[in-house]
């Protein structure tokens, strides 16, 4: 290579290196000399090529070697080495794994939250339910406040309203019945 040439890769190296995941650039010529770096101390040797196809993103970041002949019109001029980080990737994992963490504890507490409003509001209307029932035992037959809608909990109160109006109306005709009977606290003794 003439020295124009090398100043121009060396410029072009620059460039390249701007990428976040590239620790370094050497540029080999044909007779495996370097012929510039960038990101790379000169006077040590070369590591090997990584043999690594793959990579799991939940270990620790590591370095790749990776070798690439540069070919122009079919004639290897030389070789790029460069080492390629999976430290950017690594934390895109790390903070996806933490952000689906998060979503996944704020959906369970959302659907507790929901749950615990459905269990009050049920329990609510439920607790009038039971309230009307220790009350008409005692004799006393009120119709019990509606729950608005069409739900199970407005239906259940509409016929407990019925069943009360019903039995208040058996009472009064029994209580009718016994006042007409005369002596009727003589037939009991």
């Amino acid at each position: 290579m003439i020295e124009g040439d090398r100043v121009k890769a060396a410029d072009i190296l620059n460039h390249l290196q701007l990428a976040d995941e590239i620790d370094y650039l050497v540029l080999l010529d044909g007779q495996q000399q370097m012929i510039a770096a960038r990101g790379w101390d000169i006077s040590k040797q070369l590591p090997t090529r990584s043999n690594h196809n793959s990579y799991a993103l939940w270990q620790h970041p590591t370095l790749e070697h990776v070798r690439t002949p540069l070919i122009v019109n079919g004639v290897q001029l030389g070789e790029l080495s460069f080492g390629l980080s999976n430290i950017s990737a690594y934390r895109s994992f790390q903070y996806l794994i933490w952000q689906n963490g998060l979503i996944a504890m704020l959906g369970f507490m959302a659907i507790m939250g929901l749950m615990l409003l459905a269990a009050w509001w049920i329990s609510r209307h439920l607790y009038r339910l039971i309230q009307a029932t220790e009350t008409a035992a005692t004799g006393y037959f009120e119709p019990v406040l509606v729950a608005d809608g069409s739900d199970e909990i407005a239906k259940i109160s509409q016929r407990f309203n019925a069943m009360a109006r019903a039995i208040k109306a058996h009472v009064t005709a029994l209580k009718r019945q016994r006042s007409a009977i005369p002596n009727h606290r003589g037939c009991q003794q």
